[in-house]
């Protein structure tokens, strides 16, 4: 049974001996840690961490410094205040394993401190006794007095060789051993961090990510109002680039950022881009997170909204110029033969008339079809190929205040004359005062 939780009863005529004062640390250091433990998620990891890439081409492993707080809460920093760590020695077939940072638990069964390092080795203690002169920080008092502290024993071992006995923090994830004994050590391995801005891999992509989302938001504010965009779509676009590209600079900046709620932002980002995807608009099931392995949950995250910031929609909506040749009559040339078999052709109309004035008289005063069958239309008072009502603006073009929409009918025997000659002439009777044409390919 533990009794951390259970503070010392000082009473009167008690006793004192080393005991009470262990344990008092311990109670004191339990309430800390269980209070600060419900205040943030996964508040273990590494604040900082540089291995020592040196020690790899002879087959060992170690760490130049590494700065963090092991799972039970203890804080660590390396070479500071922890002893000495010494590397570990990689045997000849090891392949495919985890490496470890540990410390011994802090148990009520076992002891703590050893008065030397080669005890502290042996019996596998939390704490090595070290000699040290503490100076007194009051003014007017020089004095020193020697005294014994406690550091923490930190060691690196395989992951396959943890215990109950030990809080460890993964470091890497080694590769193979090379025949000529040096270690390959996984690129794509993420250990467990506090501050994801402080890994240099993920501080890559979050660079990478601000690029890509203001090279999308310039797009698109250049593309706002011209023919063929969008218009609400790319607006809402736009927002949401004009929403993260703040944030994404921020956290470039250098401010630390927990790994979890980095995700939690990304989750959001990668969900609202889904919403612009023609082919699937709803977002696919990411990995659960992982704080022991932020490179498979946040890098199909990541992949997720580059892809979508890099992939420019094809353009749907085409405008096709008009020649006003005179006398009501227009003309157009179709430059892609592929226009008139798929999509369908849009004519937006304004005029100083009512809209529903326009909308009532336009499909009997608008002739359209291939140039060579345009005189012999008039003279027999055809329609030509019809056109159709639309209730507003197809959302592929952006509306215009005062116009009416209208499709052609491409299921027209005169449409088969459009194919072959790859022109349209439209006749416009009555002469409509304020007359404005627009022509529209809308692809399927």
């Amino acid at each position: 049974m533990s009794f951390d939780g259970a503070r010392i009863v000082w009473s009167e005529g008690l006793f004192l001996r080393p005991q009470h004062f262990q344990h008092q640390e311990r109670y004191l250091e339990w309430v800390l840690g269980t209070r600060v433990g419900q205040l943030q998620p996964y508040g273990w990891g590494f604040s900082q961490l540089s291995l020592d890439t040196a020690l790899l081409r002879s087959g060992k492993f170690g760490l130049k410094s590494a700065l963090g707080l092991l799972p039970d809460g203890t804080p660590f920093e390396l070479p500071s205040t922890a002893a000495p760590l010494a590397p570990l020695d990689v045997p000849v077939n090891a392949r495919d394993s985890v490496i470890h940072l540990y410390a011994m638990l802090q148990r009520p069964d076992a002891k703590a401190v050893a008065l030397d390092a080669d005890t502290a080795r042996a019996r596998r203690t939390r704490y090595q006794a070290i000699d040290a002169m503490l100076t007194d920080n009051v003014v007017g008092s020089e004095g020193e007095a020697e005294a014994q502290l406690g550091q923490l024993v930190l060691g690196l071992c395989f992951e396959a060789d943890l215990d109950g006995a030990m809080s460890s923090l993964p470091v890497a994830r080694l590769v193979e051993r090379k025949a000529n004994g040096e270690l390959e050590l996984d690129p794509t391995f993420i250990p467990p961090l506090l501050d994801a801005l402080s890994f240099e891999r993920i501080r890559d992509w979050m660079v990478e990510l601000q690029g890509v989302v203001k090279q999308r938001g310039d797009m698109l504010e250049g593309r706002l109002g011209q023919a063929g965009s969008k218009g609400v779509a790319d607006l809402l676009l736009l927002q949401l680039c004009n929403r993260y590209q703040p944030l994404l600079a921020q956290w470039c900046s250098g401010s630390p950022l927990h790994p979890y709620w980095l995700h939690q932002e990304l989750l959001k980002f990668a969900g609202e881009c889904r919403t612009f995807d023609a082919k699937s608009r709803r977002p696919p099931s990411f990995p659960a997170y992982r704080h022991d392995n932020l490179n498979k949950v946040l890098w199909p995250v990541i992949e997720e909204i580059r892809l979508a910031m890099i992939t420019v929609p094809e353009q749907t909506a085409i405008q096709i110029p008009l020649t006003d040749r005179g006398q009501g009559l227009f003309s157009a040339e179709i430059p892609d033969a592929r226009m008139v078999r798929g999509g369908h052709f849009v004519l937006a109309v304004a005029a100083n008339l009512d809209e529903r004035r326009i909308r009532e008289l336009m499909p009997g005063q608008i002739r359209i079809c291939a140039p060579e069958r345009l005189v012999a239309l008039t003279q027999a008072q055809s329609l030509g190929i019809r056109i159709a009502n639309l209730p507003g603006a197809p959302q592929e073009i952006r509306y215009h205040a005062n116009f009416s929409y209208f499709r052609l009918d491409s299921a027209s025997e005169l449409w088969k004359d459009v194919e072959v000659a790859r022109q349209l002439a439209l006749f416009v009777a009555g002469d409509p005062p304020g007359l404005e044409l627009e022509l529209w390919f809308i692809k399927a």
